[in-house]
């Protein structure tokens, strides 16, 4: 939260004196935020079938 009120700021500053600029540091910002956001995403699911995993003692030889 603190990068995303970091980064409204910046860009409201940049928006005094150029839009395009604004533009393009806002973009580069959103960007970084969704690979976070995604990151996370993937983290957490990794966790879950590791968890799963562990809960129904899968092996691979069972469907082979």
């Amino acid at each position: 939260m603190r990068i995303a009120v970091q980064t409204n700021y910046k860009v409201t500053f940049k928006a005094i004196t150029s839009l395009e600029e604004a533009f393009q540091l806002s973009y580069r910002a959103g960007c970084v935020m969704g690979f976070y956001s995604i990151g996370i995403g993937l983290g957490v699911l990794f966790t879950l079938f590791l968890i799963y995993k562990n809960i129904y003692n899968y092996e691979e030889s069972d469907f082979a």
